[in-house]
């Protein structure tokens, strides 16, 4: 019994095998429409090293700068990890001290999803990311809150 538990330990504490070109499928412009509203942009950047950047900016109703976040995903010695912080306009931030940091948890071609196991209430718990149908599906998982998936279509 202490054997199977001591594998299961280490199989669970084993980072995925997955380097940054496994997220690769995001790279690219992506947009969400919004009737009313400026549509929200997603961008990601392919690959640097052992890094990609990707932006999120949303737009209010009146089409102004709401706020945008910035987003790097990072090869680590622990797998892949995302991280990320909201920017006002003034470039200040909404978090305090360092950045959101989730790390992956289930990766497969075309699909990432990330989680962060330490969220407070209502932080965020999730991010999925999946290409589909040439769509880009962004899932956003808060704790205490079900999960919201939206589509983004690709930007010729």
């Amino acid at each position: 019994m202490r054997m199977i538990i001591a594998c299961l330990a280490l199989i669970l504490s084993t980072p995925l095998a997955a380097d940054i070109g496994d997220f690769a499928f995001a790279t690219g412009n992506w947009k969400l429409e919004r009737e009313g509203s400026a549509p929200i942009t997603y961008s990601w950047q392919a690959p640097v090293g052992e890094v990609m950047v990707g932006t999120f900016v949303v737009p209010g109703n009146d089409g102004e700068f709401r706020f945008a976040e910035l987003i790097l995903v990072e090869e680590t010695p622990t797998g892949l990890t995302l991280r990320l912080k909201h920017h006002r306009r003034d470039y200040t931030t909404w978090e305090d001290g360092g950045p959101l940091t989730l790390t992956l948890a289930e990766a497969r071609a075309n699909y990432a999803h990330f989680e962060d196991a330490d969220a407070a209430e209502g932080g965020l718990k999730s991010l999925t990311y999946e290409l589909k149908d040439g769509h880009l599906m962004v899932g956003v998982q808060f704790v205490g809150r079900e999960p919201a998936v939206r589509r983004y279509d690709r930007v010729q």
